[in-house]
């Protein structure tokens, strides 16, 4: 031995032991082999790498033996290295910009992080005003938030809601007065009526108030061929129609009102408590005009009457047949039970938005309920067209439509999926002590409908979007409001078939 190593013989030389290193990549590639004399710490100029991924940047971080233990040591034996690697995680920027590409934030966030936008940074836009109509500005991303995992570019802008106006005209004695105040044949009897109007009362969707008016501030155009009355009231202005009465009619003495024609039934903010609705694309009430009533003379007469005769084999003048509209199985099979026809032309008109008086109806047929036509003491009375008044008059003697806190139905308002689902569930009489809170994204903003909505969900009416949002506030459409309560006739069966 020497210097402690050993050495061996041959043909009179003196040959010291070496050995065979090799240095492996961390997948096993060969990256270098050297042979050292027994006793002597191998090296290598080899700098091993480790390509990067979306994910991990991969930093050399030393070599380690065949069991696992960091660090090279003396050579012994024949043995290999591999190289190992430490990481980190990679960064990204995330720009956000508007509609013409102006930046409004910049943020440097790690791989696979999901972005809240700070919505203090929003941009705004102030309201526009038309007349009766109101738009009113919100910004929305034109896509979903996902995780991050490159450079990337967000895009938002602007979009516009509007919202009608009711104007109400009120007399010195503090009484509104609806359109029947107008019905008059004389003009001058329309623009007295009208003249009494000592105030004014404007209501959005969800803000209202009361503006005195002087006398002169009140602008009366009538047109008695059209059987129209233009009020102006300062920059408030609305058009009403009025219509001729029988002979004996008396002139009114309480005056008039600067009632909107088609837009009566929004004239208070909503207290949002007693409607239900929920639209998963599920279903939705048709329109029906009465078929033994005489119609409404302010109401205009079709030109040419239509021509089309349903069948059970094409109900419907506007759906070909059954795979026509992805609801229309369901528009079928409620009007095969009597609950639902096409309106005046043979039209079911499935993408159009369904209104909580032919939701009420809808709910009645649908639930079976024994009619109850006790006169409606709603405010709004006067805006329920006759074919829906014993449907609403059942619905709120029922307790499965409240109304609103200043009094009124609205009929003609479009209802909400957080509303329908609220009315289907308390037809149904269910309770809420075992039925777990709804889980979407936005459930924070189901807040007197949360337990309605979690019943709905849990009974398979309604889902959420796949973006996990429920979206309470959203109208339903007549197809979507159809084919919910197809769901609910289904359950219904079940129901009754199981007792």
């Amino acid at each position: 031995a020497m210097n402690g190593c050993e050495f061996a013989v041959a043909g009179g030389e003196v040959v010291p032991t070496t050995y065979e290193i090799t240095f492996k990549n961390w997948d096993g590639e060969t990256l270098d082999i050297v042979e050292v004399v027994e006793g002597e710490v191998p090296a290598t100029d080899v700098v091993p790498t480790k390509e990067a991924t979306a994910r991990y940047t991969y930093t050399f971080d030393g070599w380690e033996n065949e069991n696992g233990e960091k660090g090279i040591v003396e050579a012994t034996v024949d043995t290999y290295y591999t190289a190992t690697f430490t990481f980190t995680t990679n960064k990204y920027t995330v720009t956000f910009t508007d509609a013409e590409g102006n930046k409004l934030d910049e943020v440097v966030v790690e791989y696979g992080t999901v972005l809240v936008f700070d919505e203090a940074k929003l941009p705004t836009k102030a309201d526009e005003f038309d007349g009766l109509v109101v738009k009113t500005y919100k910004f929305t991303w034109k896509e979903n938030f996902v995780e991050v995992k490159e450079n990337v570019t967000y895009t938002g802008d602007f979009v516009a809601t509007e919202k009608a106006r009711t104007i109400t005209g009120i007399t010195a004695n503090n009484v509104k007065l609806s359109k029947a105040d107008y019905n008059s044949e004389d003009a001058a009897v329309v623009a007295a009526a009208i003249a009494e109007v000592v105030k004014v009362e404007y209501v959005f969707d969800d803000e209202g108030g009361n503006v005195d008016v002087a006398a002169d501030d009140i602008t009366i155009t009538v047109d008695v061929a059209e059987k129209t009355a233009t009020i102006t009231v300062g920059d408030f202005n609305t058009e009403i129609e009025y219509s001729k009465k029988a002979s004996g009619y008396t002139q009114p003495t309480i005056g008039g009102s600067t009632s909107t024609n088609d837009k009566k039934d929004d004239a208070t903010t909503e207290d949002k408590k007693d409607d239900a609705t929920t639209e998963d694309k599920a279903d939705d009430a048709t329109t029906e005009e009465p078929k033994d009533e005489e119609p409404k003379a302010e109401e205009p007469k079709a030109e040419e009457p239509s021509t089309f005769v349903p069948t059970p084999e094409k109900p419907f003048a506007d759906i070909a047949n059954e795979d026509s509209h992805w609801a229309a199985k369901s528009a079928y099979k409620l009007y095969s039970k009597g609950i639902v026809s096409g309106d005046a032309n043979g039209n079911i008109n499935l993408d159009n938005n369904i209104t909580r008086a032919e939701t009420a109806k809808l709910a009645v047929l649908v639930h079976d309920i024994a009619i109850n036509s006790t006169d409606l003491t709603n405010t709004d009375a006067f805006d329920v067209a006759d074919w829906a008044k014993d449907y609403i008059s059942t619905a709120v003697n029922a307790g499965i439509i409240n109304g609103y806190a200043d009094g009124t139905v609205k009929p003609n308002a479009n209802i909400t999926r957080e509303e329908m689902v609220t009315i289907i569930i308390r037809a149904l009489g269910i309770t809420f002590s075992e039925v777990p809170a709804p889980e979407f994204a936005d459930a924070d903003k189901l807040t007197w409908s949360k337990d309605y909505v979690a019943a709905a969900v849990q009974l398979g009416f309604v889902n959420g979007y796949e973006d996990g949002t429920f979206r309470g506030d959203k109208n339903i459409t007549r197809g979507e409001a159809m084919a919910i309560f197809e769901r609910v006739m289904a359950f219904k069966d079940a129901l009754a078939n199981a007792q």
